[in-house]
């Protein structure tokens, strides 16, 4: 009977002690963010929205009515003109909008790409497209799941490479695409995801969804071995593959920022923040180029 009371006790006594404290976040003006992922034999396209302050929880607004301009190595091409406009997911009206250039990307060239509107500051940012994936000796052992290939670096301390093992489920319409949680022993391998701390995970071992393989990580030759390990593939049911981007090193570092954000505000709500990274000057968002290959797992 005793022992209950002085539970009931602190019981109260914490209750007691309990303040409110509100938080007073920093105002940002609003501004404009110019998002563009241009892919190398794709027609060039980007869009304009505005940022959202950082305690509302909504979707930002896209307009269709700024001004894109586009220059290639430094030279004006054209005037992005808008071109196309859909729902978001559980929306029935339009409210995502497009601009497009009829014009094909080039790789390694540099693009920027220029926004201006009536009611703010000029934004542009600048990215470089990369040459296509280089992959090589590659070997899949469906029994464990084990991974290995080569890549090829494009030139000295100007190579950034993401990885993921992905499988898409095309019965669905439209299919739906999972990434793949993978292990390695090679720390020179950075993987980041969701899920960074695995139960019963081997010592020495890394575990991520998605892997970030840079210039200084290759050998003398330009050459990296790439060992994962996919063990949880589930390959008689949803067909799987190994997905290799050749990236802008903004594109790395967007994709890497944006991993970090995701893993550590999954895993530990007390983690260090991490910034996602952006290269657009007086505003918000990003300009950056890829290039994909897939090779089926079978």
């Amino acid at each position: 009977m005793m022992k209950r009371l002085f539970i009931l006790f602190l019981f109260i006594l914490f209750l007691s002690c309990e303040e409110t404290i509100d938080i007073d976040y920093p105002e940002e003006p609003t501004n404009l963010v110019l998002n563009a992922n241009l892919v190398p034999g794709d027609t060039l396209k980007a869009s304009l929205s505005l940022s959202v302050p950082f305690e509302e929880i909504r979707n930002p607004p896209y307009l269709n009515n700024g001004t894109l301009e586009v220059f290639e190595n430094n030279q004006f091409i054209g005037q992005m003109e808008f071109c196309e406009a859909y729902a978001r997911a559980f929306q029935s009206e339009d409210s995502v909008y497009i601009f497009c250039l009829n014009t094909i990307c080039k790789s390694e060239t540099s693009y920027t790409i220029k926004a201006t509107h009536s009611d703010f500051e000029t934004i542009q940012g600048t990215t470089t497209s990369p040459k296509a994936p280089v992959v090589s000796d590659f070997s899949f052992l469906p029994g464990t799941g084990q991974i290995s290939f080569t890549l090829k670096e494009h030139s000295p301390n100007n190579t950034f490479y993401v990885i993921e093992v992905i499988q898409q489920d095309s019965v669905l319409s439209p299919p739906i695409t999972y990434q793949v949680g993978v292990t390695s022993r090679d720390l020179t391998l950075e993987l980041i995801g969701s899920f960074s701390d695995v139960i019963s995970l081997p010592s020495g071992e890394t575990y991520g969804v998605k892997g970030y393989i840079s210039s200084p990580s290759f050998d003398q030759n330009g050459e990296k071995r790439v060992v994962i390990e996919a063990s949880n593939l589930a390959l008689v049911d949803i067909p799987a593959f190994l997905k290799v981007s050749s990236s802008s090193e903004s594109f790395y570092q967007f994709s890497r920022t944006k991993s970090l954000v995701t893993a550590t505000s999954l895993d530990n709500p007390f983690a260090e923040p991490y910034e996602i990274f952006s290269n657009i000057s007086n505003g918000y968002g990003i300009v950056a180029s890829y290039q994909d290959t897939f090779i089926k797992l079978e």
